[in-house]
């Protein structure tokens, strides 16, 4: 039996690559649509939609503490953590991101989590670029990133890719959420 679900904030539960984006003046951009590239960095895609080359830590001094917390959540939030609760309750669900190096964003995503989560997850949070530390036999990760769900399940975890154009359930995009209760259902069973 699942015990605890861990959901990443960054493009799963937030609109992370659009509104960064869109902060560093990309207009017209659809996820759905116009994702350039097969890989998450979204500092490359910036590149190769505006063809410049700048190197990460400079694209990433853009993003100040009021960005992180004021990116808007996607259509499938609360959907989503009301699947998970389903699944374990309230109090076996924690949001499990990774801040980039910026003090900025770990304070804005800490401002993000007090504003907009329900009162009982405002302190089930893991700020952590090391999700596989958080593994066990029992607990899924939901996160946009393969790898990261690769060092998960190696670390004995349960892990489940959340559909973005850079992963291999791009498919499931446009409706992610049956293909997220299948998985579930799927670590359910495998528990």
């Amino acid at each position: 039996m699942i015990e605890r679900v861990l959901l990443d904030m960054d493009d799963v539960l937030l609109d992370t690559t659009g509104a960064c984006l869109r902060h560093m003046g990309v207009k017209g951009f659809n996820i759905l649509f116009d994702y350039p590239i097969a890989e998450r960095d979204i500092y490359v895609a910036y590149n190769c939609l505006t063809r410049l080359t700048l190197p990460p830590y400079v694209f990433w001094e853009h993003f100040k503490r009021e960005f992180w917390a004021s990116i808007p959540k996607k259509s499938t939030h609360s959907e989503l953590i009301a699947l998970c609760m389903g699944f374990v309750g309230s109090d076996n669900i924690a949001i499990c991101t990774t801040p980039t190096k910026c003090g900025d964003c770990l304070a804005g995503k800490l401002d993000w989590i007090q504003r907009y989560f329900p009162e009982y997850m405002q302190r089930q949070y893991i700020m952590t670029p090391r999700k596989f530390f958080c593994a066990s036999p029992t607990t899924v990760l939901i996160d946009d990133d393969e790898e990261t769900i690769e060092k998960f399940r190696w670390a004995k975890g349960l892990g489940i890719v959340y559909p973005a154009p850079w992963n291999e359930n791009r498919e499931h995009m446009a409706d992610p959420m049956p293909f997220i209760k299948s998985e579930l259902d799927k670590c359910q069973a495998a528990c």
